[in-house]
Parts: C-alpha cells; structure tokens; sequence
C-alpha cells in the first residue's frame, strides 16, 4: 500500500499535448460559466423589470379627478325623439346606447380626446 502511495506523488510530467486539451477545456468551462451567468443576470433582471415597474393603467370612474377649469366639454347629436337607455363605463371608455322611434344606437366614446370611435346603429322594423 505504500508504494501505491508513493507512484502517486511521485506523477511524470505530462505530455505538452495533454496540457494544450486541459488549457482549452477550462476555458472551454470559463466560457460556459460566463454564458451561464448572463442568462442568470438576464432572466432575473426580467423578473425584477416585471415584479416593480408596471405600466401605468388607464383612468377609470375611480381615478377620474377634474378640477374646476379643467373640464372638458363634448356635445353629441341625439336623435330625435331618442333617449339614453344605458351607458356603461369600460376603463377610458364610455359606451352610450341611445333608443329612438326609428333605431337603437351604441356609441363608444373615447373619454381623453371626447371623439366617438364607434357607433352602431339597430333599425327597428316590423318583424313578418
């Protein structure tokens, strides 16, 4: 048992071939470590960016503060004989339904800049 040790102490130089495959492989291992920690860094910073900053949400009836002056102004034709039946409001959206003798209308009106991106009109006619 202690000639097995002393073969052990006692190693023969390697071969400069077998120093040149070990010097590549560790940096063949430096590299893949590097590699590793930027994907690391990177799917952490994606987290971190997703967990804290959010984007900010669109106001709603909740958040919605006018101050005196500030009050925007808007007029939409109603036609005649019409009434508003429902309106309902959707983040910065407000859809309007408006029932008339003729038709029914939708309107969907952008709250920030007042203009109606949607109408839809319903004719009412007699079913046979």
């Amino acid at each position: 048992m202690a000639q097995l040790l002393d073969d052990h102490e006692t190693d023969k130089p390697l071969d400069p071939a077998v120093v040149r495959v070990q010097q590549r492989l560790q940096r063949m291992m430096m590299w893949s470590r590097g590699i590793m920690l930027v994907g690391f860094a990177a799917l952490f910073g994606v987290i971190f960016y997703k967990f804290y900053w959010t984007r900010p949400t669109s106001p709603t009836a909740d958040t919605l503060v006018v101050t005196p002056g500030q009050a925007k102004a808007a007029q939409f034709p109603m036609p005649e004989g019409g009434h508003i039946t429902q309106s309902r409001l959707d983040g910065n959206r407000l859809v309007v339904t408006i029932d008339a003798t003729k038709a029914e209308s939708v309107l969907i009106i952008d709250l920030e800049t007042l203009q109606t991106l949607r109408r839809i009109d319903f004719t009412k006619s007699a079913i046979q």
